[in-house]
């Protein structure tokens, strides 16, 4: 199979991957969707929406559904690769900064009985829950992202302001 036949990508998107030394699907799929975006961006010019088609393509999904529902999960990943400065080999096996449930996050959950619902959310967004909740500066705006948080667990259909639908 060529990169060409996969879904979200064409001929164009192809010889960019060339130009960058991803020749097959096998590399992509080795490299994963953003290693392979910071591989492509390295050589030339290219916008996000590379990155929604090649985790499109991976997982067999429309880049703008990447786009919608997966956008911030890509975005950190993507902090995270350039932070580093270096292509992983196995994104997936990516370590970040995992945040302590400080107190008043978890006092603040018990009080409006959604403790469930936060152990219910994937790991990462607990996780990005606590650390954009703590790296405010401000009490206040730590306080209105604790808000936004317990109202988007409360509702069950958001997540940082995107549309989220747990799995079953």
């Amino acid at each position: 199979m060529n990169i060409a036949d996969l879904p979200n990508f064409g001929p164009k998107s192809q010889e960019m991957l060339e130009r960058a030394g991803i020749q097959t699907v096998e590399q992509l799929r080795k490299l994963g969707a953003v290693s392979a975006y910071v591989q492509v961006k390295s050589v030339g010019n290219v916008s996000l929406n590379l990155l929604w088609a090649l985790e499109g393509a991976l997982t067999d999904t429309h880049w703008q559904v990447v786009a919608k529902h997966e956008r911030l999960r890509l975005l950190l990943e993507l902090e995270d690769v350039e932070k580093v400065g270096a292509v992983t080999e196995n994104p997936s096996r990516m370590t970040r900064e995992r945040y302590p449930m400080p107190d008043f996050i978890r006092d603040a959950l018990a009080a409006k009985n959604l403790t469930a619902a936060y152990d219910a959310r994937p790991p990462y967004q607990r996780n990005d829950y606590i650390g954009w909740i703590t790296r405010a500066k401000l009490p206040a705006t730590q306080q209105k992202r604790l808000a936004q948080m317990l109202d988007e667990l409360a509702r069950g259909d958001a997540y940082m302001k995107m549309a989220y639908r747990a799995k079953r």
